[in-house]
């Protein structure tokens, strides 16, 4: 019996899509390709398309699909239409749950990229000496306690204030054009600006000193970092220039103190019971806020601020605060 010509060209058909079909999950599966596209185009969700290609050595697949459309699938292989139902049910599910499988993706490589970055900070140590650029009277000071806290070899390079002006000499400003200090040199690269270097320091030779980047603690680090040389130096120097200029920065007195009980009380409310911010244990916020503290008291305000007096004389106390004393001095 001769079978009809288009029941054998079903036939043929089938069988082709069939072993297409095989020999498309036998090199995805064996991960032969190379290469891998995924483009998703999405238009206030009336419409999606994905169009996936795979290419290795012998072949390229491509795939488009409309699911807003599902009879619009057209997949090809060499250049050959073929009808696949069932890759057409995946292709439809993989579009509905791809963004919540790309944001997943996102959020998992970055805890992973941010992990190794820190464990890569814990173990990573700067190769050569460390020289600090210290001027007297400056909160360079504080960059020397931090160096003595972290107990690393370290040179000293002293500046003197000009006796008449108590500006920096003209040699700090040929180091770096705004001439002032602290400044370090590591490896051979200097570093600028008081936060700067103690986050680096800290990062470099003692991250314990810095929260886990993620936590609130870390939040809190990163404000009272800025707290420390912004918003708290600004009513502080402005004391300072203004008391120079006698009767005539008498009217900006009342708003300068104003400014300075505000700045003072937050420092002394955002301590912990421990004597410490953000750590129960020395951190890099507390060299940071030492300056600031200090001044406090210099200006006599301990009695209206206690908890702030308290962590200055315990820092003070400190072995490695004497010592930067004394390297400071020498």
């Amino acid at each position: 019996m001769v079978a009809d010509p288009d029941e054998r060209s079903f036939h043929i058909s089938r069988r082709f899509q069939l072993a297409a079909a095989f020999k498309r999950r036998k090199f995805m599966r064996k991960g032969k390709a190379r290469q891998k596209r995924i483009e998703i185009t999405r238009n206030k969700g009336t419409t999606t398309a994905i169009q996936k290609s795979f290419r290795n050595d012998f072949r390229t697949w491509s795939v488009v699909y409309h699911p807003t459309s599902k009879t619009n699938y057209t997949p090809s292989l060499y250049n050959k239409s073929v009808t696949n139902e069932a890759f057409s049910s995946t292709l439809h599910l993989w579009a509905k749950f791809c963004p919540l499988i790309i944001t997943i993706l996102k959020k998992t490589l970055s805890k992973v990229a941010t992990s190794a970055l820190f464990k890569g900070a814990k173990t990573w140590q700067c190769s050569g000496m460390i020289t600090l650029h210290h001027l007297n009277k400056s909160r360079s000071h504080r960059i020397l306690w931090l160096l003595e806290e972290l107990g690393v070899t370290y040179d000293v390079k002293h500046y003197a204030r000009d006796a008449t002006t108590n500006l920096a000499p003209p040699e700090l400003t040929a180091l770096h054009p705004l001439g002032k200090s602290p400044m370090i040199e590591m490896d051979g690269r200097l570093i600028t600006e008081s936060g700067a270097i103690v986050e680096m320091l800290c990062t470099t030779h003692a991250p314990h000193m810095i929260p886990k980047a993620g936590t609130d603690a870390y939040v809190q680090h990163l404000e009272l970092m800025h707290f420390a040389e912004g918003s708290a130096m600004t009513p502080i120097l402005l004391n300072l220039y203004v008391g120079r200029l006698g009767d005539a920065g008498a009217p900006l007195h009342p708003r300068i103190q104003e400014q300075l009980d505000a700045h003072y009380g937050y420092m002394n409310d955002m301590l912990r019971n421990g004597g410490h911010y953000v750590l129960d244990d020395l951190s890099a916020v507390d060299i940071m806020l030492s300056f600031p503290a200090e001044i406090a008291l210099m200006q006599g305000r301990g009695d209206d601020f206690p908890r702030l007096k308290a962590f200055v004389e315990r820092i003070h106390a400190r072995p490695a605060y004497q010592k930067a004393l004394e390297r400071g001095a020498a």
